[in-house]
């Protein structure tokens, strides 16, 4: 089979497999980039049950990005307490006001220039340009990222792919070169090369469900349609050991964080109390939230940034 043979039944294969396998949510029912943006930052490193929830109840306290870059930072951190990572929500917040002050609230439709926006890396970009603006981009997280790396980069290969050997369409292919497990950026070329015109909003739903269902890390091959295109690595993971949450430095920060929504100032000693950490945890811990502006001191007291 070659290589434009695989593309188009792994393209028949989705796409017939998508149509019983669809998953409805909020976010999928609308093309406005300011609610894309808030689900796809909400569903980095976050399931999306949780964030089915905590998105709509956003948005009604924030409806429109104007509205974000204008709230302060601290209501903003109360919004999003139990979504976890919260150094999201500050590149949410920054995200939103870069927006309102050098696009007039306009979200702009090129790749470079999303990426320029504070905490949008080379994934939501591609989202916002397939979800939002229709474009035939893919987006390259974890799931997508294990599909196409089972499937197009398995087997004993040499430790360069060529880009021409893929079947890239591009005057520049034959500059092109792909490592034994692709970068990101490397991803992001090939498979914005496998979607069919027209299809870039389906196509990354249908990659998304099939990576959150189907051909997952565990890998349950008997349920992957896509398994008689799969390469010798099929068993690829791409997920780093999960670090114990519990007693961990970003446990704590989570839990100072989260004591700050419900109490609006907090000496430093009854925090460390509240936590349970020993002074100098507690005092490394707030000066790293500090830096990341998380939270202020004023009159020897911790807050939320106003």
């Amino acid at each position: 089979m070659t290589i434009d043979e695989k593309k188009q039944a792994f393209n028949r294969t989705l796409f017939s497999w998508h149509k019983d396998h669809y998953r409805d949510m909020p976010w999928r029912n609308t093309r406005d980039p300011y609610h894309i943006l808030i689900s796809e930052i909400m569903l980095q490193q976050t399931q999306v049950d949780r964030v089915r929830t905590k998105y709509t109840d956003f948005l009604k306290r924030f409806p429109t990005v104007r509205v974000l870059a204008k709230a302060p930072l601290g209501e903003v951190l109360r919004a999003w307490s139990g979504l976890g990572y919260n150094r999201r929500a500050r590149y949410l917040h920054d995200c939103a006001k870069k927006i309102v002050h050098e696009y007039s609230g306009k979200f702009p439709n090129d790749l470079e220039e999303l990426k320029r926006l504070p905490g949008i890396g080379l994934s939501t970009a591609g989202a916002l340009l397939a979800f939002s603006f229709g474009e035939d981009e893919p987006m390259i997280d974890t799931n997508i990222r294990r599909i196409l790396v089972r499937v197009f980069f398995g087997g004993k290969r040499s430790k360069k792919i060529r880009g021409r050997t893929l079947g890239i369409n591009s005057s520049r292919s034959d500059l092109v070169s792909f490592p034994h497990v692709p970068s990101d950026k490397g991803l992001y070329i090939f498979a914005k090369s496998l979607i069919p015109k027209g299809k870039g909003r389906i196509w990354n739903y249908a990659m998304l469900d099939l990576g959150a269902t189907s051909c997952t890390a565990r890998n349950h091959s008997d349920r992957c349609p896509l398994m008689r295109l799969h390469g010798e690595v099929g068993d690829f993971r791409y997920k780093k050991p999960q670090k114990k949450f519990h007693g961990s430095r970003r446990f704590y920060r989570g839990k100072i964080l989260s004591l700050l929504t419900e109490r609006k100032r907090v000496a430093p000693l009854q925090l460390g109390k509240a936590v349970a950490l020993p002074t100098s945890a507690l005092r490394d811990i707030l000066r790293d939230l500090k830096r990341e502006r998380l939270v202020v001191s004023s009159r020897g007291k911790i807050m939320l940034p106003k």
